[in-house]
C-alpha cells in the first residue's frame, strides 16, 4: 500500500526534498495537481492509490489498478525556463526515468518516443503525459506518469485488448523493492530532470531508444508516412529518414512500429 511516510523516507535517503500527497481515489492525478497549482508551493507530488480516469497523449485512457499500478503527477515551477527546454520536457524526463529504472532492473527498459516506456519484448510498462500551465504569467508543468508495478497482483482484470501488450517493472527488478521505494525512485528521476534545465542528451537517448533504426508509421493529424527512426534532434524531436533519404523532423503526432500489409 502506498504510504507518504515510506515514500518520504526513501526520498530523504536519496536527497530529494519534495512534498508528497496521497489520495485514496481520484479521476486523474494530473487534474488534482493542476487544481493545486494556484495554492500549493511547487514542487509537489500527487499519488493515487486508485485512478479511475487516467489519460495519456492523444486523450487515450490508461488502465490502472489499486494493487498493480503506480499513478502520480509531479508539479514543478518552470518560471524563466527557455521554450525549447519546456518543449523537450517529456523526452528529458523519459530519459531520466528509464535510466533510474535500469539501475534497479536485470532487464533493460526503453523509451519509445516520446512518452512510453517499453520492456525489451516491446510491451508497455509506463506512459507519461506532460501538461504545461500558465498561471499569473508563469509557466508550471504537471507531469503525470502511470507505471505497471506488478500486474500479477492486479485486483482488476486486465482488458483483453491489452493482455499481450503490457508488462510490469516488478518482474524486471534485480532485487525486491516495494511500491513505495519504486515510487520514490521515479519521483527523484522526474525532479532531477525538471531541475536540470538542459536540452535532452542525444547520446543517452540513443542508448534507450526503442524505435532506433526501426521502420515506423508516423501520423501527424491527417498526414501519414513511413520512414526509419534515426534518433532525436537537439530539442527532442524525432528524426525520421524518408525513402528518398530526406530527414523529416517530427515534433507532434505519433510514431509506431511499421505494420506490413498482409
Amino acid at each position: 500500500m502506498l504510504s507518504d511516510i515510506e515514500i518520504l523516507k526513501h526520498l530523504n535517503c536519496i536527497g530529494c526534498n519534495v512534498k508528497v500527497c496521497i489520495v485514496d481515489e481520484c479521476d486523474s492525478t494530473n487534474n488534482i495537481a493542476s487544481d493545486l497549482l494556484k495554492t500549493a508551493q511547487q514542487p509537489f507530488v500527487v499519488l493515487a492509490r486508485k485512478q479511475t480516469s487516467g489519460r495519456g497523449r492523444l486523450q487515450r485512457s490508461w488502465f490502472s489498478d489499486k494493487m498493480a499500478s503506480i499513478c502520480m503527477s509531479v508539479a514543478y515551477d518552470m518560471a524563466g525556463v527557455a521554450s525549447d527546454i519546456l518543449a523537450s520536457a517529456t523526452v528529458r524526463i523519459g530519459i531520466e526515468v528509464c535510466n533510474a529504472l535500469n539501475s534497479i532492473t536485470n532487464e533493460r527498459v526503453f523509451l519509445k518516443w516520446p512518452n512510453d516506456i517499453y520492456s525489451k519484448s516491446g510491451k508497455k510498462i509506463a506512459g507519461m503525459l506532460a501538461e504545461l500551465k500558465q498561471i499569473n504569467g508563469s509557466y508550471k508543468i504537471v507531469f503525470g506518469i502511470g507505471i505497471n508495478y506488478n500486474l500479477s497482483i492486479s485486483e482488476t482484470p486486465i482488458p483483453n485488448d491489452l493482455l499481450d501488450s503490457v508488462d510490469d517493472i516488478f518482474s524486471k527488478l534485480s532485487s525486491p523493492k516495494s511500491k513505495n521505494e519504486v515510487s520514490a525512485i521515479i519521483i527523484n528521476a522526474v525532479i532531477k530532470a525538471l531541475s536540470n534545465n538542459v536540452l535532452p542528451d542525444i547520446e543517452k537517448f540513443s542508448e534507450i531508444d526503442w524505435l532506433k533504426n526501426k521502420q515506423v508509421d508516423v501520423s501527424i493529424g491527417n498526414r501519414n508516412f513511413v520512414g526509419v527512426a534515426c534518433g532525436i534532434n537537439a530539442v527532442g524531436n524525432l528524426l525520421v529518414r524518408l525513402p528518398d533519404d530526406r530527414i523529416e523532423v517530427v515534433n507532434s503526432g505519433e510514431a509506431t512500429m511499421h505494420k506490413q500489409k498482409a
